[in-house]
């Protein structure tokens, strides 16, 4: 959800780079806000920030889509938070608070 509300702000970036015809490579990266639940009660117990990214993914703007690129990124993303709230430690994703885009320029 927090991807389609920054998704005007990642367009107009990606427009850019189209229209420059710049190769690049992005990183994205969350801030979560983590809860860990007493099972007993049902309260938190802890909160804890964390942040998770995928490993940078080449925009080609001749030949990538933007929307296959954020999609895969957000999967990438939801299997990370999956493992992590499913190893038994009673955490559970309180907030996604941040959406981070990286870019970086390349020849």
């Amino acid at each position: 959800m927090l991807i389609n509300d920054c998704r005007p702000g990642i367009d107009a970036t990606f427009q850019e780079i189209i229209k420059k015809r710049i190769k690049c490579k992005v990183n994205v990266c969350i801030q979560i806000l983590f809860y860990k639940i007493n099972i007993s009660d049902g309260t938190v117990d802890k909160e804890d920030r964390g942040y998770m990214s995928v490993d940078a993914i080449t925009f080609n703007p001749a030949t990538d889509d933007v929307g296959n690129l954020l999609e895969e990124a957000r999967i990438d993303l939801d299997e990370k938070i999956d493992t992590y709230t499913n190893r038994g430690s009673n955490w559970v994703v309180g907030a996604i608070e941040q959406l981070i885009l990286s870019l970086v320029a390349f020849k």
